[in-house]
């Protein structure tokens, strides 16, 4: 199986000095997860992805380092 990338936008609503974390899994109930941590702006990608396979991606942010709002979660499918 080949890899692929994601590209994340979004827009970038808290103070500065704050942070977000990217959760992506498989599992549309995030039960094994991978965190990419202590994002700031608002654009990220992801590569080596496997490609065909159905994800599901949510951002926490974190302000003074304490949990604050999780977004919608998104699901996306990489190109086979």
């Amino acid at each position: 199986l080949g890899t692929t990338a994601v590209v994340f936008n979004w827009t970038d609503v808290l103070p500065l000095g704050s942070t977000y974390t990217l959760e992506i899994s498989t599992s549309s109930s995030f039960s094994s997860v991978s965190q990419i941590t202590d994002l700031t702006g608002g654009s990220l990608t992801v590569q080596n992805l496997t490609a065909g396979t159905t994800y599901y991606a949510r951002l926490v942010s974190f302000c003074e380092a304490v949990e604050g709002s999780t977004s919608a979660v998104i699901s996306f499918t990489t190109n086979s």
